[in-house]
């Protein structure tokens, strides 16, 4: 992490709320990318992909420190999901910038999580980023047109 802000990069970390409303921002970041060493099921690299940006291997770090330039990260990429009818990693779709908010897979959905403190927190974070309006209190929002409801089964 500490190479990635030596070179001007913005570290990510602890993934809170505030990223959702950098997002939505006039001025979104322009480049962002989810980098890990592996496709994972972390509340991170879930929002990276709910955002709709690319998310690559370390390697492509690695390989734009040793060149010393920002390289394209096309060939670093890590799958996007998995589609088990067709049994293959899916990568299409992304790319160095998050899709606006009205691209967004849940955009116009109005969702409610329950369950234990730590899961909601992330939980609704993840729907945020993934471009859901959270309803906190079901008896004082206004129905919604899509409720969904989350609770942790693991």
């Amino acid at each position: 992490m500490a190479a990635i802000r030596r070179h001007g990069g913005c570290v990510v970390d602890p993934l809170s709320a505030s990223i959702s409303d950098r997002l939505r921002a006039d001025r979104p970041p322009q480049r962002l990318l989810v980098v890990s060493s592996q496709p994972c099921k972390t509340i991170k690299y879930l929002s990276g992909l709910g955002l709709g940006v690319a998310a690559v291997g370390v390697e492509w770090l690695d390989d734009c420190l040793k060149h010393g330039s920002l390289l394209d990260p096309k060939s670093y990429r890590l799958p996007a999901g998995y589609d088990g009818g067709r049994r293959f990693f899916l990568r299409k779709g992304a790319s160095m910038a998050p899709l606006p908010a009205r691209e967004r897979a849940l955009h116009g959905c109005r969702v409610h999580a329950g369950g234990d403190v730590v899961f909601v927190r992330e939980m609704e974070l993840l729907l945020m980023m993934s471009g859901a309006t959270i309803c906190k209190d079901l008896q004082s929002d206004p129905p919604p047109p899509l409720l969904f409801f989350f609770f942790p089964f693991w």
